[in-house]
């Protein structure tokens, strides 16, 4: 592999990363969810589904 990572900021990961933004209300409802637990173990599935 070698190939080399890109750095982030703690900022541009909570603007960018649903997995840091499972407490946002609105990233809640986008997912169906009410509450981090079950935010961050729905779209933890929907990643591992994802066939893009």
């Amino acid at each position: 592999m070698n190939q080399p990572t890109v750095p982030s900021t703690i900022e541009e990961e909570l603007e960018t990363n649903p997995f840091m933004r499972v407490e946002s209300p609105l990233q809640q409802a986008n997912v169906g969810c009410d509450s981090p637990a079950e935010t961050l173990r729905e779209i933890r599935m929907r990643k591992d589904n994802w066939r893009g």
